[in-house]
């Protein structure tokens, strides 16, 4: 994802303490490139946990950190559409978003995937505990995930949708 204030990253980072006690193997990845890079870093110092932050920059190929990942969060103040949660459903990742947008129309609420408030980081901090505590959540989580990409954003079915709409559009120019 993009580095930037709008992906509330720094609300993982905030959360990430309280669950270091509790899972103490934790490590939290960060990856993309942008403005708060070095906001994130000194936070990260800031609230000690910097030895269990790691941020790599962006990847053409999401494929390679999403298979490190047991759960995906997402937890930006607002978002369009959330290509890095499609990407992660797809790859069998369960998803913690916040319902900013886009996320909402992805994820089906405690099936594909868990929906916090935007700017909530006791939510986020208590939805990650969730999924990190029950393996077999995150395994029905992740398939349903994956069925939900599947179904929603196949390559086919979208080119089809994008050819209906300029379809509708063309109609419309001509009357």
């Amino acid at each position: 994802a993009r580095l930037s204030p709008v992906k509330g990253l720094d609300l993982l980072l905030r959360a990430a303490p309280a669950l270091l006690r509790e899972f103490p193997d934790l490590q939290l990845l960060l990856v993309g490139d942008g403005p708060a890079r070095e906001e994130l870093v000194r936070l990260a110092y800031e609230l000690r946990i910097a030895d269990r932050v790691t941020i790599c920059p962006s990847v053409e190929d999401t494929r390679v950190p999403l298979a490190l990942m047991k759960v995906f969060a997402a937890p930006a103040w607002e978002e369009g559409f959330g290509l890095a949660i499609v990407e992660a459903m797809a790859a069998g990742v369960p998803v913690v978003a916040s319902d900013a947008g886009g996320p909402g129309e992805i994820i089906e609420q405690g099936k594909s995937g868990l929906l916090i408030q935007p700017g909530d980081t006791a939510g986020l901090e208590n939805e990650l505990r969730t999924l990190l505590k029950d393996p077999a959540a995150r395994e029905r989580m992740a398939r349903s995930g994956q069925a939900r990409v599947k179904e929603r954003f196949d390559l086919d079915r979208v080119v089809t949708q994008v050819e209906e709409v300029y379809g509708w559009a063309v109609r419309d120019v001509e009357k």
